[in-house]
């Protein structure tokens, strides 16, 4: 449906008698106030195109379709103008209007601006399921495995949780699993067709940070070459998950309270502010209580956060679930691969410092190096063990780096260069990553 406001009976009359022609449904007005007053009430829904009079009573057309923050609805919207001016079309343009026609109106010159918006709305919509699709084979749909009594009631909280707008905290050690948690209630929740927007905040740069998140506008810092669409508007409608929240500088910290508070961000370098509609789910394996006490972490802001908390248990407290943990890496990374009975001892009986994320890696490693149908206990190999275990295995000793180089240099090939995927088998980050292929000069 068409949605028109026009102060001019005779050019309302006029786009009904067309949109008639075009077989369009449509409804009209003529006061700003009652198409805003209908637009609120149906929350977008049901309306494809929005055509606009840029001169009225009480308020101009751009300030009009700024209050329906189109963007969140992905409705295009057409302006009528009778000044043919420069700075008018320029200031329609910035507000995001699809186009504009002045009077005297070119109906067919209009007809057609009017199926290529709603076509261009169409296609839109077209990607965003087919994203969805791709996502779904390209990332299978996310299990939270467990069956001791911490997981289940993890399991409980996120099914209460998932169609709500409230933020959430999600607390643990390193490789617990956060970002599974933070999937699966993207998945339950009524935002699962609109983007998860995940990012950590240890791994950006302070000075890119804030650009990454709220975007740029051209010119506003050496490098800024063009306007950039931050995260933040890249999530609307959606969520945003903000790893590792601990370590986001206090400056961002502001910042990111006053989204929270007023779902409005400000671009670097941009004056006027741009509505969002993000829910936040934030992760931390830092105790917030002692950053707060330190002036590390802002305590407005762990309030804010923390409306719904989910602790991730570690791994060595859950010891019930390495069977079933084990089981699922198996499948994944090779599936014609069993674990005898002692590998499976010997898994535990190990403390798992890098918890589930170190079990992950451990399997993939197996994996890769048993060339038999059964992995045994030798084939499991812990990170502290590893360098003896190359030594032991070679008939000259080799230097620690030398085995690091020779290692690192073996998962790369297995990843095909995927450094992402390198550094999670590798258990390192990316960065560190980096830093070793350079140093070992591997690229």
């Amino acid at each position: 449906m068409i949605l028109i406001l026009d102060d001019d009976q005779n050019i309302i009359t006029s786009l009904e008698v067309m949109f008639d022609e075009l077989g369009e449904k449509y409804i009209s007005f003529l006061s700003s106030e009652k198409a805003l007053e209908y637009f609120i009430q149906k929350k977008g829904k049901g309306i494809d195109l929005i055509i606009c009079d840029y001169m009225l009573p009480n308020m101009d057309g751009i300030t009009f379709l700024n209050q329906l923050e189109l963007s969140k609805y992905n409705i295009p919207s057409i302006m009528i103008t009778a000044h043919d001016k420069n700075d008018v079309a320029i200031s329609a343009l910035e507000a995001g209007v699809y186009d504009y026609i002045t009077k005297p109106i070119n109906f067919k010159e209009l007809a057609i601006l009017c199926k290529r918006a709603m076509r261009q709305k169409e296609i839109k919509e077209e990607n965003t399921k087919l994203n969805k699709k791709i996502n779904e084979l390209v990332n299978p749909k996310v299990n939270l495995i467990g069956k001791t009594k911490s997981m289940q009631a993890i399991k409980e909280t996120i099914n209460k949780v998932a169609k709500t707008n409230a933020n959430v905290l999600i607390t643990g050690e390193t490789g617990t699993g956060k970002e599974v948690i933070a999937k699966l209630i993207h998945a339950k929740s009524n935002r699962s067709e609109a983007p998860l927007i995940s990012v950590n905040c240890a791994a950006i740069p302070e000075h890119l940070l804030e650009s990454e998140l709220f975007g740029h506008k051209k010119g506003a810092f050496t490098g800024a070459d063009s306007d950039k669409l931050g995260l933040f508007e890249e999530a609307n409608n959606g969520i945003m998950f903000l790893d590792e929240i601990g370590d986001m500088p206090l400056q961002l910290q502001a910042k990111l309270l006053r989204v929270l508070q007023e779902g409005k961000i400000r671009k670097v370098g941009e004056n006027k502010e741009v509505s969002v509609d993000v829910r936040v789910i934030a992760a931390t394996h830092n105790n917030l209580f002692e950053k707060i006490e330190k002036k590390e972490f802002r305590e407005d802001l762990f309030y804010r956060l923390n409306i719904i908390n989910i602790m991730i248990p570690p791994l060595k407290e859950r010891y019930d679930d390495i069977p079933l943990l084990v089981d699922f890496f198996l499948k994944k990374y090779c599936s014609k691969q069993k674990l005898t009975q002692n590998a499976l001892k010997k898994l535990l009986t190990y403390k798992w410092p890098g918890n589930v994320r170190e079990l992950e890696n451990i399997i993939e490693r197996a994996c890769i190096m048993t060339k038999e149908n059964v992995i045994d206990e030798s084939d499991i190999i812990f990170n502290t063990q590893y360098s003896t275990d190359i030594q032991a295995s070679g008939t000259d000793l080799m230097t620690l780096k030398e085995n690091e180089k020779k290692y690192i240099a073996k998962v790369l090939e297995h990843t095909e260069f995927v450094k992402d995927k390198a550094a999670q088998i590798l258990d390192i980050n990316r960065k560190t990553l980096y830093r070793k292929i350079k140093e070992y000069d591997l690229e």
